[in-house]
């Protein structure tokens, strides 16, 4: 499998190991659903954000999240992760 890049943000917090911890992987284009279930029950968060190319011409992103145990619709905490990445690494 290729490799992704892949953070663990500490969302609504300036301090290590506070707020609300959110896995997020980007370029995640070449994940299979199957594969981002995986990976979010290795990393255990409560959610882990994949963001991918969009599928809205409107749109610069689109985001799955993903619990350990299943996909979900939305996740605050996890975008707000996913949006801080995305801004930190350009």
């Amino acid at each position: 499998m290729a490799e992704y890049p892949f953070y663990l943000v500490d969302a609504f917090t300036h301090e290590p190991f506070q707020g609300n911890r959110a896995g997020v992987v980007l370029d995640a284009a070449g994940l299979t659903e199957n594969h981002m279930q995986l990976i979010a029950r290795e990393v255990g968060a409560s959610e882990t954000t994949f963001v991918l190319p969009p599928t809205d011409p409107r749109a610069d992103v689109r985001f799955r999240w993903f619990t350990p145990a299943a996909e979900v619709s939305m996740c605050g905490h996890a975008t707000v992760a996913g949006v801080h990445v995305l801004v930190t690494t350009g």
